[in-house]
């Protein structure tokens, strides 16, 4: 990947203040950071970043940059919205909105546990989402009939404030 394509974050000179570590897997990990861009305003953003070293052609690479384009393209409430994808420090990143709250992994394990008609509105709001994934059309016109291929509760984010967010579009495809 060139990366001059990766760079417009930081053309706009927009500026990260890492918070903390939500968490890290495989190709990388996630902050909590907040982006201060050219003209002050500040807002608290999620950062996937890749681990350092990686080829800028690596499976993971691209994935990233996939999830990108995908999210870039999806506007639905339930959709996690997608920044901007830059270079920091020669490590590739993926900005996104931050949704302050629990998976609903972690919800499972909670005491009291999630209510089923909690449960049941959030998998309402998901089933939205994908519907609304799958009928998605690209720039020309052409439906993108997309498919997550990675639905898990650890993929669904509940917010503080009652959104539903839907994850991780890494593994996606269209059909």
């Amino acid at each position: 990947m060139d990366p001059s394509e990766a760079s417009s974050g930081l053309l706009q000179k927009r500026e990260f203040s890492f918070q903390r570590c939500l968490g890290s897997g495989g190709f990388g990990e996630v902050y909590l950071a907040t982006m201060t861009s050219s003209g002050g305003v500040e807002t608290d953003v999620a950062v996937k970043v890749l681990h350092g070293g990686l080829d800028p052609r690596s499976q993971a690479v691209q994935r990233l940059r996939d999830e990108g384009r995908l999210l870039g393209v999806l506007n639905h409430p339930a959709i996690l919205r997608v920044t901007d994808l830059v270079l920091l420090e020669g490590r590739i990143a993926l900005v996104t909105e931050y949704v302050e709250g629990a998976d609903l992994d972690e919800c499972f394990g909670a005491h009291p546990p999630l209510p089923p008609r909690a449960l049941l509105e959030v998998i309402g709001r998901v089933a939205d989402a994908l519907h609304s994934a799958f009928n998605t059309t690209s720039a020309n016109g052409t439906p993108l009939e997309l498919i997550h291929r990675d639905i898990k509760p650890a993929n669904i984010r509940l917010g503080r404030h009652g959104d539903v967010k839907l994850l991780d579009f890494g593994i996606a495809r269209a059909t």
